[in-house]
């Protein structure tokens, strides 16, 4: 809500050119920001956000679903407007004393194909490479 005090309000529109009574929207929009804005106290704000809520409550239990969404709607945009004004800040990282580490290893494993045993021929024997590698990371 503007904060101009009420005897000064046609002096805010003094100098707004006017064809046949009218402002253009543009010169509006854009001479609203010049205003000084006020914005509702929080105790208020948020006393009237409870008020909603248990009207709200009260709605629902009387089973008028219509003024029970309305009630709730109205009472979560105005939840909504008392965090306009906080800052918006992510948390900052947090930096780890000892750098992350990575562990590898080989794990070497040979097999014999058919399940011959190494006495028997050793032209028949062939090896199957079963190297398998685990990284662990911390």
């Amino acid at each position: 809500m503007p904060f101009v005090p009420e005897n000064n309000y046609e002096s805010c529109f003094k100098n707004w050119p006017e064809t046949n009574g009218k402002v253009t929207w543009e010169y509006f929009r854009n001479n609203l920001n010049e205003w000084e804005w006020r914005m509702t106290d929080i105790e208020k704000l948020t006393e009237t956000v409870n008020e909603f809520f248990a009207k709200a409550y009260k709605f629902k239990m009387q089973g008028k679903d219509a003024e029970y969404k309305d009630m709730t709607t109205k009472a979560l945009r105005l939840q909504g407007s008392l965090t306009k004004t906080k800052p918006i800040e992510p948390e900052p990282k947090k930096k780890n004393e000892l750098p992350c580490r990575d562990d590898t290893f080989a794990r070497t494993v040979l097999r014999r194909e058919g399940n011959v045993h190494p006495d028997e021929d050793p032209a028949l024997i062939k090896l199957q490479d079963k190297t398998v590698s685990f990284k662990f990371e911390m």
